[in-house]
């Protein structure tokens, strides 16, 4: 009881001294002398280019809910640390999944660490382009038909990396916390053109604009509890729970500036050395200031549906698991931006609307134990579709120490 008690405090001052920033609005602008406010960046760009501020506002909430359900390591068995009463620990089974969950859990008083990196570099959003993210806007309704035809483009990248603390509580349940340190780098530049159609004048160019910034730190840290339902002895299935806090800076997309709600149900099936695994589960998240309406309320970030599952195989003197997993979410009624008709016609154009879309991937990966107590994973993450913002391939990489 005492453990838990030190980890309630730990999560909560966590939350006190990291989430205080959260409460304040993210624009009005981006400080381009220092760069901070990186959730202004797009906005800013667009803005002072006369172009698309408007729908490439769109891009924060978007952002935001990615940042809510980027694929972390799972907290279950493999590389990694197990502790008991007696002593460090190592075992003969399969080092486990990597992105799953299996049904097991870790047992009464034994701990379970690890640490991964991620690195997501994303390149388009809804199958458009980050590079190439056109908009034309009307720039006035008087006699002549002047509009704004600007050409934009967004590097985004999320190096991620994600310490993880397990604890069994007792023969059948888990509490874990969830740590990610991301550093974030963007850039964004704009250039445009005023193009009056109705006297087809030649075209005025609109000085271009070029922000870069970045910001590292602590993201949002998670509490998952895991409950193990059966007690089979090839077959487990579990019932569990995740919170999220708002920790992480979400005004530089260190976090999403919401509070998020996960249950989830796991099933898992031994059969030799083959592991296969079946997740589902329900992600709700709070209002955060990154999605705002025209009145100035903060909405709620999209919830998903989760569906996802795995198998691994054991081989080699149980020293070599191999994994392949499924990972995927249906985001309902989020932020998207679409291909629109242009007024331009040498322009294209991009619209904002809401909807229901999925995000798949697939992955393949290892964890390999080339000698006594010490672990390493491997793990590259595919995209099967292009909703939502995305990357096309995830790599993942952990370094861990068993002990027994």
């Amino acid at each position: 009881m005492t453990r838990i008690v030190r980890l309630v405090c730990l999560v909560s001052s966590l939350y006190l001294s990291l989430g205080l920033a959260l409460a304040q609005v993210p624009c009005p602008g981006f400080n381009s002398s220092n760069n901070v406010n990186l959730a202004c960046e797009i906005a800013t760009a667009a803005r002072t280019s006369s172009s698309g501020s408007q729908t490439l506002g769109q891009l924060s909430p978007t952002v935001a809910a990615q940042l809510s359900q980027l694929p972390l390591t799972t907290a279950v068995s493999g590389s990694g640390i197990t502790f008991s009463k007696g002593g460090m620990l190592t075992t003969t089974e399969s080092l486990g999944t990597i992105l799953t969950q299996r049904g097991e859990t870790l047992g009464k008083n034994k701990w379970f660490i690890t640490f991964n990196y991620q690195r997501f570099n994303f390149d388009s959003i809804d199958g458009i382009s980050l590079k190439h993210l056109d908009t034309v806007n009307q720039a006035s309704s008087g006699s002549s038909q002047l509009f704004i035809a600007g050409q934009n483009r967004v590097d985004l990248r999320v190096d991620q990396f994600t310490a993880v603390g397990s604890y069994g509580l007792t023969s059948r349940m888990d509490v874990s916390v969830l740590v990610p340190f991301s550093k974030v780098t963007m850039k964004t530049g704009s250039s445009g053109e005023q193009v009056d159609i109705t006297n087809k004048t030649t075209p005025v160019p609109i000085a271009p604009i070029f922000l870069a910034g970045s910001d590292a730190g602590i993201g949002d840290v998670a509490v998952n509890l895991k409950y193990k339902v059966t007690n089979w002895e090839k077959t487990a299935i579990a019932l569990g729970g995740e919170v999220r806090f708002p920790t992480g800076d979400a005004n530089n997309y260190l976090g999403t500036g919401a509070y998020g709600i996960k249950p989830y149900m796991v099933l898992s099936h031994t059969t030799g050395r083959i592991t296969p695994n079946f997740n589902l589960g329900y992600q709700w998240n709070g209002a955060s200031a990154l999605f705002v309406n025209s009145a100035g309320t903060h909405l709620n970030l999209p919830s998903s549906f989760l569906y996802s599952g795995g198998v691994d195989y054991r081989a080699i003197n149980n020293k070599l698991t191999l994994t392949m997993e499924f990972v995927g979410q249906a985001v309902i009624d989020g932020p998207r931006l679409a291909p629109a008709a242009s007024p331009v016609s040498t322009f294209s154009n991009i619209k904002t609307l809401s909807g229901t879309y999925a995000m798949d991937n697939m992955g393949g990966g290892f964890k390999f134990s080339p000698f006594k107590n010490f672990l390493v994973s491997a793990n590259a993450l595919f995209s099967l579709d292009n909703g939502g913002l995305r990357s096309k391939v995830v790599p993942l990489f952990g370094v861990s120490y068993r002990f027994h």
